[in-house]
């Protein structure tokens, strides 16, 4: 018996907003330029999976044309059924003394940046929501991840074919309403009109109406159970980025708690980005879990550049 096929998982990243749409349930479509854009008259009319130019995945094709390599495009977010995790922009609270990931896009992201942090019983000071800086979503590890998307199907289309349900399944709906312009006004019967600004707002002006084709991906959300957004192996290959975690092995990292595997990740990505010419990246304190496992010399220097030599 032939074993079942183990979905993929491939990052992705959404606008504040869209992750917004997403938690309330009011997003379950994305749209992403297919690149390079092809010069096809109709739209894809067949998909393959395999082996090609790009490397193995699902590719589209339209069958009017030659059945050559360069025109078979292979989808970067995989097919239906596949799993996509989303990237978000977090606060570094871990630079005072306090316990993350604290989401942006969250209530008490929320609540950092309009009123700071308050004293804590773990000594903790007080921190005024200036002082408060955001880590790019682009530095967010898997294991941190929150939002999970099954892929339900992809299809390639025209941008301007966009119905008034498929835009209003793109969250375009949630998105007008927290815009203070005549958007507003528009009614859900002529969503595509709100898409198009929508469109406009990430995409630059004007974008509307090159008319691409694009990736039309239908997903839904994927309850994230606590023991699944901890992933051990991560942890790992994490550590093994910096200098002196050498005794660290895996069964180790497996005995820790949820706590202190996921300050050892963050504590190993932050020195590794450090040392990787972003300076601006503040190394966080050894964990001490880390730290009583850690080989000779000073443990409070440590080659965070290990993995650039």
């Amino acid at each position: 018996m032939a074993d079942e096929k183990k979905a993929k998982e491939r990052p992705i990243l959404f606008s504040g907003a869209m992750i917004r749409a997403i938690l309330k349930g009011k997003k379950t479509q994305t749209r992403r330029i297919v690149k390079p854009n092809p010069d096809w008259t109709e739209p894809a009319t067949g998909w393959r999976n395999g082996d090609g130019h790009s490397g193995t995945g699902w590719y589209a094709y339209n069958e009017d044309y030659p059945e050559e390599g360069s025109l078979y495009y292979r989808c970067p977010y995989g097919e239906p059924g596949d799993l996509l995790w989303v990237k978000e922009t977090t606060l570094k609270v871990e630079d005072h003394g306090y316990i993350g990931p604290v989401y942006a896009e969250s209530d008490d992201g929320r609540a950092c940046l309009a009123w700071g942090l308050a004293p804590s019983a773990d000594d903790c000071t007080e921190v005024e929501p200036w002082d408060i800086k955001r880590r790019p979503s682009i530095f967010m590890s898997r294991s941190m991840a929150r939002i999970l998307l099954e892929v339900v199907s992809i299809r390639v289309e025209r941008l301007n074919d966009i119905s008034d349900a498929d835009a209003v399944s793109e969250g375009s709906l949630e998105w007008a309403s927290e815009q203070d312009t005549t958007v507003r006004d528009i009614p859900a019967g002529e969503s595509h009109l709100i898409y198009r600004q929508l469109w406009e707002s990430i995409n630059g002006r004007g974008s509307w109406d090159t008319n691409p084709w694009v990736w039309v991906v239908k997903f839904k959300r994927i309850d994230l159970p606590e023991a699944q957004t901890r992933d051990n192996e991560s942890v790992f290959m994490a550590l093994q980025l910096v200098g002196g975690t050498e005794a660290i092995t895996e069964d180790i990292v497996e005995s820790w708690s949820d706590i202190e595997a996921r300050d050892a990740q963050q504590w190993a990505l932050s020195a590794h980005i450090n040392a990787s010419d972003h300076e601006d990246v503040t190394v966080l304190p050894i964990p001490s879990c880390v730290r009583r496992h850690m080989k000779g010399g000073d443990k409070n220097e440590v080659d965070h550049g290990r993995a650039t030599k």
